[in-house]
């Protein structure tokens, strides 16, 4: 379908009665329900409240939003499939940043019983997924920040073991220490072994007890060794940011392109999706900046170049140096692919 067919597609207008005591499951199940997707508006009604219009409009977009990033499980929704979205970086720098927490099952459920909350689940982010897309659709900023891997896989984008520093400052930086070592021959294997003591597996993250997932058949047997460890990297970062949120990430990636065709994306970068979402309207944090930057081979330099920098970050962090000239809009510095 060309834009202009896609365009000349939409008509009506999408109406959403909500009970606000009930705004999450109310809003998921509308979401779930669509049959049609393009719509020249929305109106949504709260129910026992007088009123209507883009006020509500808006305010039940950012609402819902907000209910998203709750990890409050006396929520109906959240208590029948668990919490939905988790701050995974490192706090508090990378607080802020959203991705789908892994579904951690109780061993008490039976399977049939698990097969039908994850079920229930996966509608619930492609729900997620219609949600976004509804608002870019309907031009509404929400307060939602997701993390870059994300908005990449979500963008039809691959995903780079790098992203991980944007998932997990501190996990990443253990990675890239590991991969240093092994590729400037600092230890020997033995020491490399008895310094890691690291197998082929990685924890299933948000569980309060240790829960581990092979990453390789047997993975927990195997020990990383120095000539695997670019393969464990691989596959740890892999599993951390996908691989363990697959099913999570496949639906809401379903739900925004029954709003928004592919095609309409894939100009994108990760930064465009999260300005079109969230309005670049959050405070550039120079910590969360600084936990994802790291100097190499300073050896040879004065200690005064990384102050020098850090306080030219400081001196730079006043929202006119951030302006895009383009849109006239607040931005964050763009991190290439």
């Amino acid at each position: 379908m060309t834009h202009r067919e896609w365009s000349s597609s939409v008509s009506n207008s999408l109406s959403l009665k909500i009970r606000r005591d009930f705004l999450l499951q109310d809003a998921l199940e509308n979401m779930q329900q669509l049959t049609k997707f393009h719509y020249s508006q929305v109106r949504v009604k709260f129910e026992g409240e007088e009123g209507s219009g883009p006020g509500v409009n808006r305010g039940f977009f950012s609402s819902l939003a907000n209910e998203l990033k709750s990890s409050d499980t006396s929520k109906p929704v959240l208590k029948q499939v668990g919490v939905l979205l988790s701050e995974p970086g490192k706090q508090p720098e990378q607080s802020g940043l959203f991705a789908p927490c892994p579904f951690l099952p109780s061993h008490s459920i039976s399977p049939s019983k698990l097969t039908t909350i994850r079920e229930q689940r996966r509608k619930y982010f492609r729900a997620v997924g219609r949600f976004l897309g509804l608002c870019f659709w309907f031009r509404y900023t929400i307060p939602l920040m997701v993390c870059r891997h994300v908005a990449k896989y979500l963008l039809g984008r691959d995903l780079a073991w790098h992203d991980l520093a944007f998932y997990n400052a501190d996990l990443y930086e253990g990675l890239r220490r590991m991969l240093q070592d092994v590729q400037e021959e600092k230890k020997s294997e033995e020491d490399f072994t008895n310094t890691y003591c690291c197998y082929f597996e990685a924890p299933l993250s948000g569980s309060v007890e240790p829960f581990l997932v092979d990453l390789i058949p047997g993975g927990s047997k195997i020990p990383v060794t120095p000539d695997r460890v670019q393969e464990y990297v691989r596959l740890y970062a892999t599993f951390m940011m996908y691989g363990c949120v697959r099913d999570e990430l496949k639906a809401m990636k379903e739900g925004l392109n029954d709003v928004i065709p592919p095609e309409l994306l894939s100009g994108l970068t990760a930064e465009d999706f999260q300005l079109l979402l969230s309005g670049g309207s959050a405070s550039i944090s120079l910590s969360r900046l600084k936990s994802v930057i790291r100097f190499n081979h300073t050896h040879g330099s004065s200690p005064t170049v990384c102050d020098r920098f850090e306080k030219l970050g400081k001196t730079l962090f006043d929202p006119c140096y951030f302006i895009n000239p383009r849109c006239g809009c607040a931005a964050r510095v763009t991190v290439l692919d």
